[in-house]
C-alpha cells in the first residue's frame, strides 16, 4: 500500500508539505490494498453487523 503512495509522490516530484498534501493521491490505494496491508500486520478485519 505504502509504495504506491510514494511511487505516486515521486512520480509527482512533491517537494514540501504543502506540496505533499496536494499530491497525495489515496484514491490509487483501493480498499483491497488497505485490507491486505492491515492483514499483513496481524489485523484481521471485523465482520461488519447488520443495524
Amino acid at each position: 500500500m505504502w509504495s504506491k503512495v510514494k511511487a505516486v509522490l515521486r512520480t509527482l516530484q512533491a517537494r514540501g508539505p504543502l506540496a505533499l498534501r496536494r499530491a497525495i493521491a489515496l484514491e490509487s490505494v483501493t480498499p483491497t490494498d488497505t485490507a491486505a496491508w492491515f492483514r499483513s500486520r496481524g489485523y484481521a478485519p471485523r465482520p461488519v453487523e447488520s443495524i
